[in-house]
C-alpha cells in the first residue's frame, strides 16, 4: 500500500485554531488549537462526553465548526465528496455495515474514488481489496455476508475499507472496540506500520490511555470540550492530570513501549486484630 504525497510538504497535515462546535444552546468544543505534523499519530483522549468524537467529525468535514480547520491544505467541509475521500479515510465507531453485502463488496466501496461513473472495479482495486482483508487477518472472508461477522471482524473490515481508500491520512473513532488483545496489537501495529514506512497520518479517539501512549506519538487530552493538554505522550499521561480530569486513581508503569496507565483500588479497611475477634 502506498500513501499518496500531499501539497506543500513543508506545512502541517493538520491545522485546526480556534475551533468551535456549538449545537444550539450546547457548546460541544471551545477554542481548540492543535497541528499534526505529516506522518505522525495524534490520539485524542479524553473523559466521555469530553469531545473527541466530535472533533474527529469536524476534521472530516462532517461536522459544522468556527474557526479553521485545515486538513492536508483544505477546509475538508468545503471539499467535494470524491476529492475529501482522496484527502482522508474515516473509520467510525460504529459503522454501518449492510448485513447482505458480501465483506469483499463492502471492502471494494472504499475504492469508489478510483472508479470513473458507471465504470467498474479494476482488477487494480480488487486487488488492493484483497490486500486490506489480509493485512486485518480476514483473508479468505470475502464471500461472506456482513451479518455473519462477529463485532471484532466488523471492526477490521471497516478499517480494511478505510485502508483500501488509500488516503494520506486516516482518522479513527475509537479503532480498538470490540477487538480482543490480540487483534487490538494486529490493527494498532498495522497502523503503526503504515505511519512509519509510509507517512501516513493518523488521528484517533482513544480510551484506552496505555494504548494510546504506546502507539501514540504525541496526545491531545479534552475535557468538557477543551484541549486542557496537548504533547508527548510522558507530558500528558501523568498520575495528576489523569487524576485530575478522569476523577480516576491511576498509577503510571514504565516500559520500553511507553507508561503503562494501572488503576489502583481504592484502600482497604484495616485488618481487624485476632484479639480482638477473640474478645468479642
Amino acid at each position: 500500500m502506498s500513501v499518496p504525497a500531499l501539497t506543500d510538504a513543508a506545512s502541517p497535515a493538520i491545522a485546526v485554531a480556534g475551533v468551535y462546535v456549538n449545537i444550539g444552546k450546547a457548546c460541544l468544543l471551545h477554542d481548540v488549537t492543535f497541528e499534526v505534523a505529516r506522518g505522525d499519530w495524534l490520539s485524542i483522549i479524553g473523559p466521555n462526553g469530553a469531545g473527541k468524537t466530535t472533533l474527529l467529525r469536524a476534521l472530516a468535514g462532517g461536522r459544522r465548526s468556527e474557526g479553521s480547520v485545515i486538513v492536508g491544505g483544505a477546509d475538508p467541509a468545503r471539499l467535494r465528496p470524491r476529492d475529501r475521500a482522496a484527502l482522508v479515510a474515516v473509520v467510525a465507531q460504529e459503522p454501518m455495515l449492510p448485513d447482505r453485502m458480501r465483506v469483499a463488496d463492502y471492502v471494494l466501496l472504499g475504492r469508489t474514488r478510483f472508479v470513473p461513473m458507471f465504470g467498474v472495479e479494476s482488477t487494480t482495486d480488487l486487488d488492493v481489496a484483497g490486500e486490506m482483508l489480509q493485512l486485518v487477518d480476514l483473508a479468505g472472508m470475502g464471500n461472506r455476508p456482513l451479518e455473519t461477522l462477529s463485532g471484532g471482524e466488523r471492526r477490521r473490515v471497516a478499517i480494511a475499507r478505510a485502508l483500501a481508500q488509500d488516503t494520506p491520512m486516516l482518522l479513527l473513532d475509537e479503532p480498538t472496540t470490540s477487538l480482543d488483545v490480540g487483534h487490538q496489537q494486529e490493527v494498532l501495529d498495522l497502523v503503526d506500520h503504515l505511519c512509519r514506512t509510509q507517512g501516513l497520518t493518523v488521528i484517533s479517539t482513544m480510551n484506552d490511555l496505555t494504548l494510546a501512549g504506546h502507539y501514540s506519538h504525541r496526545l491531545l487530552l479534552l475535557h468538557r470540550g477543551r484541549a486542557v493538554a496537548e504533547g508527548d505522550v510522558a507530558d500528558v499521561l501523568t498520575a495528576d492530570i489523569v487524576a485530575s480530569v478522569y476523577g480516576a486513581r491511576v498509577r503510571l508503569i514504565d516500559t520500553p513501549d511507553g507508561p503503562a496507565v494501572v488503576p489502583t483500588r481504592r484502600g482497604h479497611l484495616a485488618p481487624v486484630d485476632p484479639a480482638e475477634q477473640e474478645g468479642s
